[in-house]
């Protein structure tokens, strides 16, 4: 990590996140998490970067999140501004813009974080995930699977409503009345949530996914009430126990 004279060249071991300055940073995740790195994470090849303010540049390594926690206000992130390549190898670039976070340009990146405001997140074509956090989030996963992640332990007070078909999630302040479009996956909180996928896939159906009436429900902790479609999964790949 390098910078000016306030800031020195640093040396990371096991880092997996960096947050940035105020100013124009440049955050680079080539190669993290494969063989040969120097600096080896202890979630693989996931890696976390907040730019703060300032118009940053993040390289992503496929399983890079951007995260806008601390931002003052909403964000406008898009995940896939251009696509360039082939079928077998397509490099997809992205913007986010906020008053208060400048304007970063990005490529690799498969993850979002929203701010504590009402954001606008839109997907790639490919698997996303998006923790929208408090405010009224607009959500759209366009291509691939994705996953609205309602899981934030330092953030999230109380449980979650999910209406698959309507694309509708309210919680209480912590996670605000998000609209979802294209998304087929929830992550849960850690509280009593309930989901429900009736209609979903369904002729009228607000949220259209791309698998058809296929969508997916990890409830984590809490005692969730879980409707399905006839078509859905519910999967316990974070449990600490058996179930």
């Amino acid at each position: 990590m390098n910078g000016d004279a306030t800031v020195g060249t640093d040396t990371l071991r096991n880092v997996e996140a960096a947050r940035g300055t105020n100013f124009d940073d440049t955050f680079d995740a080539t190669g993290f998490g494969q063989a040969g790195a120097t600096n080896v994470g202890s979630s693989g090849a996931f890696n976390d970067f907040a730019g703060a303010g300032g118009n940053d540049t993040i390289i992503g390594n496929g399983f890079t999140r951007l995260n806008y926690q601390i931002a003052a206000s909403s964000v406008s992130v898009d995940l896939e501004t251009s696509a360039i390549g082939t079928t077998n190898a397509v490099t997809v670039a992205g913007s986010a813009t906020g008053a208060t976070e400048g304007t970063d340009t990005f490529t690799g990146v498969n993850a979002v974080q929203g701010s504590t405001f009402s954001d606008t997140l839109l997907g790639s074509s490919f698997n996303n995930n998006f923790t929208g956090l408090g405010g009224d989030d607009y959500i759209d996963g366009r291509g691939g699977f994705d996953v609205a992640i309602y899981n934030s332990l330092s953030t999230v007070t109380g449980g979650v409503t999910v209406d698959m078909a309507a694309g509708t999630a309210t919680g209480d302040a912590s996670i605000g009345s998000d609209t979802l479009r294209s998304i087929e996956g929830i992550q849960g909180t850690g509280y009593a949530d309930s989901y429900n996928a009736t209609g979903y896939g369904q002729n009228g159906a607000s949220n259209v996914g791309n698998n058809g009436t296929y969508n997916q429900f990890e409830g984590l902790g809490g005692d969730d009430v879980i409707t399905g479609n006839g078509n859905t999964r519910i999967i316990y790949a974070n449990a600490t126990g058996g179930v």
